[in-house]
């Protein structure tokens, strides 16, 4: 993600250089109309284009038709001007109406650090039971987030976040309240992942029996 903003920030910069020079030789690309807060979905409105002759990979990161970026959603503040690029968005949106909305706490270590953004898409995982009975089951899949804040008042701590998603379906609210109330959630960000993500449940194979072996008998 610093890495994408830091490429938007070069990018930006060039866009300044190149609408000062106003040569019209490079190529057309979408930048924001207006400053845009996280998680603002993009309309038609939001966009303008400008002429840039931007390095390669600039280039492949940045967008030229509105139809590509029209519904995606901001993962950051963008300010006015700025060039539009993928690091910066979830692409595939989350404009849907939420059928339904579920808030948790969760570990950081078990929330991506805690780096989630409005807009971007999740799985849940939850793992029941302890040492080798242990369980894992896919509970969610292709939620969006709406929230991940840190708590506040006595239950603040430090190392936690309360993610608030939008469920996909309403089938799977009574799946996500026990998820959460009774195993040990684990939140993974797919929101750019290129494959779909296995649904089931995994559970480790059943180590074998350590064979005995009689000690000698003793004279």
């Amino acid at each position: 993600m610093v890495g994408g903003l830091l490429v938007a920030a070069a990018a930006v910069g060039t866009f300044a250089a190149a609408a000062q020079a106003g040569d019209g030789d490079g190529t057309a690309y979408l930048v924001a109309a207006r400053d845009l807060p996280p998680g603002h979905t993009l309309r038609a409105d939001d966009l303008a284009t400008v002429e840039l002759d931007l390095p390669v990979d600039q280039a492949q990161a940045a967008f030229s038709h509105a139809d590509e970026l029209v519904d995606a959603v901001t993962l950051g503040p963008v300010a006015g001007g700025e060039l539009l690029q993928a690091g910066a968005l979830a692409l595939d949106g989350g404009t849907a109406p939420p059928s339904a909305e579920l808030s948790f706490s969760v570990t950081l270590d078990r929330a991506v650090g805690g780096d989630l953004r409005p807009g971007e898409r999740v799985d849940l995982l939850a793992t029941y039971g302890v040492g080798d009975e242990a369980w894992t089951t896919t509970v969610l899949t292709d939620a969006v987030v709406l929230s991940a804040v840190a708590p506040t008042g006595m239950f603040a701590s430090g190392d936690s976040t309360v993610v608030t998603l939008a469920l996909p379906r309403r089938a799977d609210v009574l799946a996500a309240a026990h998820a959460v109330d009774v195993g040990a959630v684990t939140v993974v960000r797919t929101t750019r992942a290129d494959d779909e993500a296995p649904v089931g449940e995994h559970r480790p194979s059943p180590q074998p029996a350590t064979e005995l072996v009689p000690e000698p008998a003793t004279p």
